[in-house]
Formats: structure tokens, C-alpha cells, sequence
């Protein structure tokens, strides 16, 4: 009896153990199986990728070939009476890759990270212009007196849309670093009509402090679900700097079921002239000055560093 009990207690045991191995086996077979799947997909994605490389580069070059077998073509371009149809080739661009290149610009730029801390594809095409001539594009660079008055916003859109336009600096709010300088809101657009929108805080123009560089200037258009109540950020007192702090990712947080960011241009500008005016005349206050470091190239900082280092070597010797 006992030696039956045993023998049934050894069985169960073995089996047990046969079951821990297929286990086992069928995990590692599992895992086996997905990363070769994984290295498959991969390698697909490389060879999808690698293939469509090639592709353009036989397009590029049969285009190539096409083009100096065209001697017409080539005794224009000698003469320098080549005609390019650049109006073509921009709205070709514009209808392919206006909004795709607008969103690598944004990245490139960190407008995506520094105000909106997520990334959208922009839907609408807005036209900024500063006076007659100067547009704003995708980083170009404008002086503080060009960008003196309010643009003109032009874009596409009907009367029954409402829509936001905020003009923004996140590089200028020397009170509260991680939030932008805010020149300039209108709510409650109808359609395209910008001056029939809600003013919520006057136009200010760029106040780039001397001393500090760059500065990037964004201009983004929001798309409203409806009427909205935009009353809390009314700024009744606009000569206050203090009052000009904002921040647009919790303004998109607070209102993100009513709110999608659609249009998107931004500029570069550095202080000049005006900028002492506009502290002194509109703000009301005395214009903040930083002192300019001098510019060291990588050469010159290896030289400094090297003659830094024998000194420190060779101080007591």
C-alpha cells in the first residue's frame, strides 16, 4: 500500500515537472516567436523605408537626365533667361507639404514644447502681415519697430466658427520664466473677422530685453466648439507687465474639450529702439537691461581650457 502511494506521489511529481518544462518551452517559443516578429517588422519598415529612398533617387536622377537632354532647356539656363514659375511651385508646396513642414519648423523651434507641451498638425493657413510687406512665416526673422503695429490675420474660415487668436513670447516673461508674455488675445472671433472678436488684453508690441538675443514671437489660432466665456482673462489693466503672464497649455488644459489648436506662424526678433519706447511710453516703466556676454567660439574655448589646465599643473612648480 505504502509502496503504492509511492509510486503515485512520484508520478504526480513527474508530471509536474513535465508541465513546468512545457511551460517553459511554450513561453520560450512565445518569446522566440514575437521577437522574430518584432525583428521582422523592423526589418520591413527598414526595407519600406530603404525602397522608397531609392525610388526618389531614380526619380530625382531620371529628371535629371530628362532635363540636360532638353537643349532648349539648357540654352535658357546659359543665358540666364531660365523662367521658374515660382508662384507654381509655392502653391504646389502649399497644397503638399505647407502644414507637415510647419510642424518639423514648430519642433525644430521647441514652440511645441515650451507653450503648447504636446504636438498638433496645423489645419489652417493663416497669412500675418505686418504692415504691406512684412509676412510672418516660420521663424523669419522681424525687427520690434517692423512688428510696431497690430498685424493683419487673414485666413479661410465661415461666420458661424469662433475662433481665438493669441500672440504669445515664451522666451520674454523675465517674472515667471515658465510662462509666456502674452502681447496680444481676441476671443469669440466670428469666422475671419478679427475685428469683431472679444478683445481679452490689447496689442502690445515685442519687448525683446537687451541683452538676452532672439526671441520667438507665436502667433496661434484656436478653434472654438462655441461661444465661449472667456471674461477671466480679460486684462482690464494692460500697462501692468504684470497682468501679461500666461500661459497657453493651461489655458488649453482648463477649456480642452472647447479648444483645438488649428493655425500656427511664429517670427524671431531682437531689441532695437522701439523697445526702450514701448517700456518707457506704454508699460509705464523703466526698461530692464542685461549686460551682453561676449560671443566665444569652440576654438577659442579649447584654448582656454588648455592654457587653464598647464596653469593649474604647473602653478607650483
Amino acid at each position: 500500500m505504502a509502496a503504492n502511494m509511492a509510486r503515485r506521489s512520484w508520478s504526480v511529481v513527474r508530471f509536474s515537472k513535465n508541465m513546468t518544462s512545457l511551460q517553459l518551452l511554450r513561453q520560450r517559443i512565445l518569446l522566440n516567436t514575437s521577437s522574430m516578429c518584432t525583428e521582422a517588422s523592423d526589418t520591413f519598415q527598414t526595407f519600406d523605408q530603404t525602397s522608397k529612398r531609392k525610388d526618389f533617387r531614380r526619380m530625382k536622377a531620371a529628371i535629371y537626365k530628362k532635363n540636360r537632354q532638353d537643349s532648349d532647356l539648357e540654352k535658357a539656363a546659359r543665358d540666364e533667361k531660365l523662367h521658374i514659375p515660382l508662384d507654381i511651385v509655392r502653391t504646389d508646396w502649399m497644397a503638399k507639404n505647407e502644414f507637415s513642414t510647419t510642424t518639423k519648423l514648430a519642433r525644430h523651434y521647441g514652440i511645441y514644447e515650451h507653450m503648447f507641451k504636446q504636438e498638433f498638425t496645423p489645419s489652417v493657413r493663416m497669412l500675418v502681415k505686418f504692415g504691406e510687406t512684412d509676412q510672418v512665416h516660420f521663424g523669419n526673422f522681424l525687427t520690434p519697430s517692423q512688428a510696431f503695429h497690430e498685424p493683419t490675420v487673414d485666413y479661410d474660415s465661415s461666420d458661424d466658427i469662433k475662433w481665438t487668436l493669441i500672440f504669445a513670447n515664451p522666451d520674454g516673461n523675465f517674472i515667471e520664466k515658465k510662462k509666456e508674455f502674452l502681447h496680444w488675445m481676441i476671443g469669440n472671433i466670428p469666422g475671419s473677422r478679427i475685428s469683431d472678436g472679444q478683445v481679452l488684453c490689447e496689442y502690445l508690441p515685442p519687448v525683446p530685453i537687451k541683452g538676452t538675443g532672439f526671441h520667438r514671437f507665436v502667433l496661434c489660432l484656436l478653434k472654438q466648439s462655441g461661444e465661449l466665456d472667456l471674461g477671466n482673462y480679460l486684462n482690464t489693466q494692460p500697462r501692468d507687465i504684470f497682468n501679461r503672464t500666461f500661459s497657453l497649455s493651461e489655458f488649453l488644459s482648463n477649456h480642452r474639450h472647447e479648444l483645438i489648436p488649428a493655425g500656427l506662424c511664429f517670427f524671431q526678433a531682437a531689441w532695437d529702439e522701439t523697445v526702450t519706447r514701448t517700456f518707457r511710453e506704454t508699460l509705464g516703466i523703466t526698461e530692464p537691461v542685461y549686460k551682453e556676454q561676449e560671443f566665444i567660439t569652440p576654438t577659442t574655448a579649447k584654448k582656454i581650457l588648455v592654457r587653464q589646465w598647464f596653469e593649474s599643473k604647473y602653478r607650483n612648480m
